[in-house]
């Protein structure tokens, strides 16, 4: 069920929305190495390396971006919270959003059928995201607002990302509950209100 979001309420950007710069360099998750990272822990880098490896990614190596990949295995949605609370101080100097970003990649349901339901995992993220971030900066960020399709074979399949997006995601905060209260009301608004 799609929750609608009327086209015609005026659209609040958020300042660290307003104006992005773009990145100069995105990493993508651990490419392929000869040899193990140092921080990785375990031949395959997962979980807690990956949380590592970003962190490496943004504070050693300089990039400004760094690709988190919801593409064909387990995927730990409480990034944006552990790198906040692994590296406080450097991320009050690179805030997440404005300085330094995350861009999910998100299977294609068109093509990776077996793992369609990660698009909803990874979208609804964007606004829990958003929370986390939102409490510790003191104000309104939205450390993740963009996604990467593989595999795009038409603007369809972006258009669909974007609808689910505003349309379900978003949407859903105005959704009824029991005892009068619409979702917004219960648990906060859903914000950003739209992704890039």
């Amino acid at each position: 069920m799609a929750y609608p979001v009327s086209d015609t309420a005026p659209v609040m950007l958020t300042p660290s929305e307003a104006a992005v710069p773009v990145p100069r360099a995105m990493s993508t998750q651990h490419p392929d190495n000869a040899v193990a990272a140092a921080f990785a822990g375990e031949v395959v880098l997962k979980g807690e390396g990956e949380i590592a490896e970003a962190l490496h990614v943004f504070s050693v190596l300089g990039c400004d971006e760094q690709m988190w990949d919801y593409e064909g295995k387990a995927t730990d949605v409480d990034v944006v919270l552990k790198l906040l609370v692994r590296s406080p101080q450097f991320f009050m100097d690179h805030v997440e959003g404005e300085r330094v970003f995350l861009t999910l990649r998100i299977p294609n349901p068109t093509v990776e059928q077996e793992m369609r339901k990660k698009v909803e995992e990874a979208l609804h993220n964007i606004v829990t995201s958003y929370d986390v971030a939102t409490r510790f900066y003191g104000r309104p960020v939205a450390p993740v607002f963009q996604v990467i399709l593989p595999f795009t074979t038409s603007a369809d399949e972006l258009a669909r990302v974007d609808a689910y997006y505003r349309e379900v995601v978003v949407g859903m905060q105005r959704h009824p509950l029991p005892g009068g209260l619409r979702v917004e009301q219960w648990l906060g608004a859903y914000r950003p209100r739209r992704s890039r």
